[in-house]
C-alpha cells in the first residue's frame, strides 16, 4: 500500500506521521495522547522557531476553552517519551517567558510501501486512541512534574496483537495507581471547564470538584458536611441550589429569578438557609431565611451592605452597613431576628472595609471578628495599603494582621482550634489560598498556581475549604455600525483577556491598541493590525498594571494609566514602545485618561471619598483643574462639544439610587440630562455625531451592545449575540465600526482538603 502523499518526517530514531498523528520509534508505535502528538506536529512544522504558549494552544485546541496548564503537561509527556526511548536530547527547548522551540534535525522519509500489518494497525490505532485532555489528573506549573505523578496518568490504549503480556501488566499497574489516588488530586472533565496549572504546596492536598455547570457561586456547606448550597446564575437569573454531597443529587430551593441572591449560610441545626437579596439599582440587601428544601421565606435583617456570616453558636449575624449621613461603613452584629444590634467598629475615609464579596468572619469562641480593610490613597499616601483587621466584639479593640507576601488580602476564616486562619489573598496577579498562624502571624501558602479562587468558606470542622474557581477569557471583535450582522473576530485565543481593561483605535483606523492580561492585577499594552492580524507588544511590565489606552490624534503615541510608580498615574509612550514619559504626578493617583479632540487637553479621574473626581490639565503642562465632583468609572467628553461630558454621577439629593449616568456641563456645572442606561464595566462611547451612546448592557454572564439616543433618552438593542459578554468597546475614527472585547467566564466549586 502506498501513501497518498508523504507525511512522514524523522529525527533521531523517531518517525512522525503528521497526517495520521502517530509517533513511531523504529517499528514500535508510542503510547501518546492525540493532543500530545498534535503539539509535536505543530512544533515540527515550525522547527527552529519559538512558538508561544498561546500559538500552540490556538493551533491545537483552536476555539476550545482550555487552560494553559494542559500545554506543559503535553510537553512533559513528549520529553518523557523521548528519554524513555534512549534519546539524550529532549528536542523541545523551553524559552523563558516566550514559549517552546523544536530543535531536532529533521529528515524526510520516503516510504514507497507500508506493510499490510502496519497499515491495519494504524487504522485501529487512530480509531481507538481515545485519550482526551480531560483525562489529565494533574498538571504542574511550567511543565515540571514528578515521575511519580506522571506514572499515575493512564492513557487508554487499543488492544491489538502487538500488545503482549508486559503491556497488559503495565495496564494493570495503571489501573491500580488510579485506585490508590482515587481520593487524591483530580482534574476534572467538563466541556465548559477551564483547566489551569495546579502547583500544590503540600503532597497530601486533595481537590474535589463539586459542580460542573460553570455558573456556580457563593458556596456554603452544612455543619454535618452532608449538603452544599450555592447560587446558580444562568441567563442573568439567580437560583438557589441544594446539593446532597454523598450522592451529588440536587434540589432547586429557589427557582431562577431576576433578583440577585448572594451570601449563603446554613442554620446551626441544618434545617434552614440564610441568604441575601438585592434588587436592581439598590446598594443594600436584606437577609432572608428559607427551609433547605424550599418553602416560605422570612425576612430577618434589612439594610445590609452585602455579605454576612453566622456565629459559631448559630444565634448571631455579622454584617456591614453603609451610614450615608456620617459617610462611613459600620461593622455590626445582631441576633438573627435583627434584634440586639451592636456596633463593633466603623471606618471612614480614607479608611474602608472591603464590603463587596468579602465576609466578616467569626473566631471559634464567637468573641472576635476578622475583616479585610484598606486605606485609600490620598495626598499623604503614595499607594493603597491593604490588610486584615481583627476586632474584639465586646470592646472594639483592633489588631492589624499583615504579610509582605500578600499584595491584597480579601477573605479570612479562623481554623476551629484557633491555631490560625485561612486567607484568600493575591500574590502578584492571582487570588490564592494561604495559611497564617495565630497569634504569631507566620504565613505559608496552600496553593501556588495561576487560578483565581473566590468566595471561599471553611467546613464546620475546618478540615476542608469550599471555594469557587473563576476563569475568564476574551477576544477582540469588530462590528459594522451600518450592518450589525457584519461581525469579524480579530483574535482567537482561549488563555488570556484581550481588551477588557481597555482598547482604542489608532487614528488611521488600521490598528487597535488594547490591554492583554492574565489576572486582575496585570496588563500590558499591545497593538494589532486589522488587515494582517499581526500583533506587537508595546509595554513590557509584568509586575505592573497598564490599562485605559487612549491614542493621540497625531497617531504616534498612546496615553494610558500605569501602576509602575506605585499608585496609578498617566503615562505616554510611542506606538513602537519608545519614549516613555510620565504625564501626571498626583499623590492620590490618576486614572481613566482621555484626550480632547485636538490632543491638547488631558481629562482624567482621581480617587475621592467612595468615588472619583474629574480633572483636566494641559498636555503642555500647567495647573490641574477639577471640573466635576463625585463620579465613578470613566467619563466621556462629547466629540462635538468639549464642555459636555457623560459621567457616572453621584447625586446626593437622591436617597434611593444616587448613582446615575448624567449628561453634564463641566463648565457651568449644570446637570443637563439623566440618561437611562447602565453600562457593563462602566464602558460606553459617544457616537461620532454626538447623537447617542453605545454601551454593553450590564449583566452577569451574557449581554449585547445597545444604543441610547440622547434626543428621546431611549435605548435599543443593537447586536443579537446569544452567548458571551461584551465588557469594553471603542468607536473607530470614521464612526463606522465599533471594536469590542467579548468573552466568557466560568465559576465552579471545589473542595480542598489535606492542607
Amino acid at each position: 500500500m502506498t501513501n497518498e502523499f508523504n507525511s512522514l518526517v524523522g529525527f533521531d530514531n523517531f518517525t512522525v506521521d503528521t497526517k495520521k498523528k502517530i509517533v513511531w520509534c523504529e517499528e514500535e508505535p508510542l503510547k501518546l495522547p492525540l493532543k500530545a502528538v498534535e503539539v509535536l506536529c505543530v512544533l515540527i512544522e515550525n522547527t527552529g522557531k519559538v512558538l508561544s504558549k498561546e500559538d500552540l494552544l490556538n493551533a491545537v485546541w483552536q476555539d476550545s476553552f482550555v487552560e494553559e496548564g494542559v500545554l506543559p503537561q503535553n510537553i512533559y509527556r513528549l520529553r518523557k517519551i523521548f528519554k524513555k526511548y534512549g534519546s539524550e536530547n529532549n528536542f523541545i527547548e523551553t524559552i523563558p517567558s516566550r514559549g517552546y522551540r523544536f530543535t531536532a534535525e529533521l529528515s524526510e522519509i520516503i516510504e514507497e510501501e507500508i506493510s499490510i500489518e502496519r497499515s491495519t494497525f494504524e487504522k485501529k490505532f487512530v480509531a481507538e486512541r481515545i485519550t482526551p485532555d480531560e483525562d489529565f489528573s494533574h498538571v504542574e506549573t511550567d511543565g515540571q512534574i514528578s515521575a511519580e505523578t506522571y506514572d499515575r496518568q493512564a492513557t487508554i490504549q487499543p488492544q491489538t496483537s502487538l500488545f503482549n503480556k508486559k503491556n497488559l501488566a503495565y495496564l494493570g499497574l495503571i489501573l491500580l495507581s488510579f485506585s490508590v489516588i482515587g481520593a487524591g488530586v483530580w482534574f476534572w472533565k467538563s466541556p465548559n471547564s477551564n483547566r489551569k496549572n495546579f502547583s500544590l504546596i503540600k503532597d497530601n492536598l486533595e481537590i474535589e470538584r463539586l459542580t460542573e455547570s460553570g455558573t456556580a457561586y457563593f458556596p456554603a456547606v452544612s455543619r454535618d458536611n452532608q449538603h452544599l448550597a450555592y447560587i446558580r446564575n444562568e441567563n442573568n437569573k439567580y437560583a438557589l441550589i441544594l446539593q446532597h454531597l454523598p450522592t451529588k443529587s440536587e434540589t432547586v430551593v429557589i427557582e431562577p429569578q431576576e433578583f440577585r441572591i448572594r451570601s449563603l449560610n446554613f442554620s446551626a441545626d441544618g434545617n434552614y438557609l440564610f441568604y441575601v437579596t438585592r434588587e436592581p439599582n439598590s446598594r443594600e440587601s436584606t437577609i432572608h431565611q428559607i427551609p433547605i428544601y424550599g418553602g416560605t421565606r422570612r425576612s430577618l435583617v434589612t439594610n445590609v451592605r452585602d455579605l454576612f456570616t453566622l456565629s459559631p453558636d448559630g444565634k448571631q449575624f455579622a454584617y456591614y452597613r453603609l451610614n450615608s449621613e456620617k459617610r462611613r461603613t459600620d461593622l455590626l452584629v445582631s441576633d438573627i431576628d435583627g434584634s440586639n444590634e451592636k456596633l463593633v467598629a466603623s471606618r471612614k475615609y480614607p479608611n474602608y472595609y472591603k464590603v463587596w464579596d468579602v465576609y466578616p468572619a467569626w473566631s471559634p469562641d464567637g468573641k472576635r471578628l476578622v475583616t479585610s480593610a484598606y486605606i485609600s490613597p490620598n495626598k499623604d499616601k503614595t499607594k493603597n495599603s491593604h490588610f486584615l483587621l481583627e476586632y474584639d466584639i465586646e470592646t472594639g479593640e483592633e489588631k492589624v494582621l499583615r504579610s509582605e507576601e500578600w499584595k491584597i488580602p480579601y477573605q479570612a476564616f479562623y481554623l476551629k482550634d484557633g491555631s490560625g486562619l485561612i486567607v484568600l489573598a493575591t500574590d502578584k496577579f492571582h487570588k490564592q489560598l494561604w495559611h497564617i498562624s495565630y497569634p504569631d502571624s507566620k504565613v505559608s501558602r496552600i496553593t501556588n498556581d495561576t487560578n483565581n479562587y473566590e468566595y471561599f468558606k471553611l467546613s464546620d470542622d475546618t478540615n476542608s475549604i469550599i471555594t469557587t474557581i473563576e476563569t475568564q477569557f476574551s477576544n477582540l471583535y469588530t462590528i459594522s455600525l451600518e450592518n450589525k450582522d457584519e461581525v469579524k473576530q480579530i483574535t482567537k485565543q482561549n488563555s488570556a483577556i484581550y481588551g477588557h481593561k481597555g482598547l482604542d483605535w489608532t487614528q488611521d483606523g488600521k490598528e487597535l491598541v488594547f490591554v492583554k492580561s492574565e489576572g486582575s492585577l496585570d496588563g500590558d499594552l499591545w497593538k494589532i493590525n486589522l488587515e494582517t492580524l499581526e500583533t506587537k507588544q508595546i509595554t513590557f511590565d509584568k509586575e505592573f498594571l497598564n490599562r485605559f489606552p487612549n491614542t493621540t490624534p497625531d497617531g504616534k503615541s498612546v496615553i494610558f494609566a500605569s501602576t509602575r510608580e506605585g499608585n496609578s498615574q498617566i503615562w505616554q509612550i510611542d506606538l513602537d514602545g519608545q519614549n516613555l514619559k510620565q504625564i501626571t504626578n498626583r499623590g492620590i493617583g490618576a486614572n481613566n485618561p482621555e484626550l480632547s479632540k485636538d490632543g491638547k487637553t488631558l481629562f482624567y479621574t482621581t480617587p475621592a471619598v467612595g468615588a472619583s473626581k474629574f480633572w483636566k490639565v494641559s498636555m503642555a503642562g500647567g495647573k490641574y483643574e477639577r471640573i466635576l465632583g463625585v463620579t465613578g468609572g470613566q467619563n466621556r467628553v462629547s466629540p462635538s462639544d468639549q464642555s459636555k461630558v457623560i459621567s457616572y454621577h453621584f447625586d446626593r439629593s437622591e436617597k434611593e439610587n444616587p448613582w446615575k449616568y448624567m449628561l453634564l456641563s463641566h463648565e457651568s456645572q449644570d446637570k443637563l440630562q439623566k440618561l437611562n442606561f447602565d453600562a457593563e464595566n462602566h464602558s460606553y462611547e459617544w457616537s461620532k455625531d454626538s447623537k447617542g451612546v453605545y454601551f454593553p448592557f450590564k449583566s452577569e454572564n451574557q449581554n449585547n451592545l445597545w444604543f441610547l439616543s440622547i434626543t428621546d433618552n431611549k435605548a435599543e438593542q443593537f447586536t443579537n449575540f446569544t452567548t458571551q459578554k461584551i465588557t469594553n468597546l471603542s468607536i473607530s475614527p470614521d464612526g463606522e465600526t465599533v471594536a469590542v472585547s467579548r468573552g466568557d467566564s466560568r465559576s465552579n466549586i471545589l473542595r480542598i482538603s489535606g492542607f
